[in-house]
């Protein structure tokens, strides 16, 4: 999900800058902004920043987004797993902590428990969201975007996730995403042109599609 919320063309992701952060901010706008008064789009224009398995004192979380002075967002992915012991509470103590150091306002510190049935989690703070919600993100970004090789990926992608949110903590189906995942990379093989980053986008996936199977 990192290639898809970072807008840093050298990280190898699509290169349409933050037209991904974009659809994932107005799919999750209630759970980021419960009392309706940040101006959550408004975080696609800051100079933000994506990292993945970020490790702080208490914990490790899967995503971070975020911009000094300005907001950040962390995303626990649980995909085929339930949340482990305090483990929320010890993220959001992290989060505060991380955010302290980033001078983010205590209004725009937010945290995301994403599974695949949408379970909440043990903290509060951390609001959650199920895989169908980034499936419809996805399809969301492929309606938008404007190269036909990333629209057709991002289909896929959204494809592969949708199908994992139906199945729930069943596994039957997970070779039916690495088909599909493996169909993502093949398009972009076919089409893009620039050699660098098509080596960064397909490493970028498979990560992805191995970080799938070792929660599996």
């Amino acid at each position: 999900m990192a290639w898809l919320l970072d807008s840093r063309i050298e990280h190898g992701t699509h290169a349409q800058g933050s037209l991904g952060f974009q659809a994932f901010l107005e799919e999750l706008r209630e759970e980021l902004d419960r009392g309706s008064k940040l101006h959550i789009m408004d975080y696609a224009n800051e100079r933000y920043r994506v990292r993945r398995e970020v490790s702080s004192i208490e914990s490790r979380v899967d995503i971070e987004i975020a911009a000094a002075r300005k907001f950040i967002i962390h995303i626990e992915n649980k995909l085929l797993a339930r949340e482990g012991k305090d483990q929320t509470n010890r993220e959001w103590r992290d989060l505060n902590n991380r955010a302290e150091q980033l001078g983010v306002p205590k209004t725009n510190r937010h945290g995301l428990l994403l599974t695949l049935d949408g379970s909440a989690a043990e903290n509060e703070h951390f609001r959650p969201i199920g895989w169908d919600r980034i499936a419809r993100v996805l399809s969301e970004f492929a309606r938008r975007v404007r190269p036909r090789y990333v629209r057709m990926f991002a289909r896929h992608y959204a494809e592969a996730v949708r199908r994992l949110a139906v199945t729930s903590h069943s596994i039957q189906e997970i070779p039916m995403a690495k088909k599909l995942f493996n169909e993502a990379e093949m398009y972009l093989l076919e089409n893009w042109t620039d050699a660098r980053l098509l080596e960064n986008s397909l490493k970028a996936m498979r990560e992805k599609y191995e970080e799938v199977c070792e929660r599996c």
